[in-house]
């Protein structure tokens, strides 16, 4: 089931220190309620913000948010334990350069997940970009397994999957300060998924897509202002 404008139960905040040959990568959880005895799992995912120069088999030229690596696997970080307000813990990580265009092109993001529900507590990212686009031709990562048609969208945007999925999915929709602002499941074999976004300010969001055992996809979108 769709939720809205949740408050965040934990937050999250990703430091970084780009090296000549990798990053070092700092993590703080905050426990900002009580949270009992259960199971949670923190994906950090590096991605290039941005790669141009270079051309794809459609024709593209730029390629938004493309995967590099998840940190420190696929499978994430498990933590078991229960949290009282203001409890938080440090985890630290470093990850060598593989296949990167551009250094400063790089970004780190973080989500924490109960792996229960399935539910996303909390999202972060170590750098923060405005993006401009007016045209309504979805932005292409070159790893990413769907697009966002129209982007930038209104009242509504649809998310394209290259195949249907094979899984059960998860989706969040994050603002640029790390909120999660909605999160949902997609069924398995589901190729085009339907957002109603007439209920999110305008503004930009990343919309992250992953299963339990990858991450499909991070893009970003713009939600017009409405008339």
């Amino acid at each position: 089931m769709l939720q809205l404008l949740m408050d965040p139960v934990l937050n999250l905040d990703v430091q970084t220190v780009y090296n000549t040959s990798d990053v070092d990568i700092e993590v703080e959880i905050e426990a900002k309620n009580q949270i009992s005895l259960r199971e949670l799992t923190l994906h950090i995912v590096v991605i290039e913000n941005e790669i141009s120069g270079i051309e794809g088999k459609n024709g593209e030229k730029i390629f938004m948010d493309v995967v590099k690596a998840l940190v420190p696997d696929p499978a994430g970080t498990y933590i078991y334990k229960s949290w009282n307000p203001g409890d938080y813990e440090t985890l630290f990580y470093t990850w060598k350069y593989d296949k990167v265009y551009d250094v400063d092109q790089l970004r780190v993001v973080a989500f924490i997940q109960d792996e229960n529900s399935k539910e996303v507590y909390q999202s972060a990212i170590d750098k923060y970009d405005i993006i401009k686009t007016n045209t309504d031709k979805p932005m292409i990562s070159r790893e990413s397994l769907f697009d966002i048609v129209p982007n930038p969208a209104t009242d509504y945007f649809q998310l394209r999957f290259i195949y249907p999925l094979v899984s059960d999915c998860y989706m969040t929709i994050c603002s640029m300060d790390g909120r999660v602002i909605s999160n949902d499941i997609i069924k398995a074999g589901t190729r085009v998924y339907l957002l109603d976004s007439r209920s999110i300010v305008h503004g930009v969001y990343v919309v992250n897509v992953f299963s339990d055992k990858q991450i499909l996809g991070t893009q970003r979108i713009l939600i017009n202002q409405r008339p």
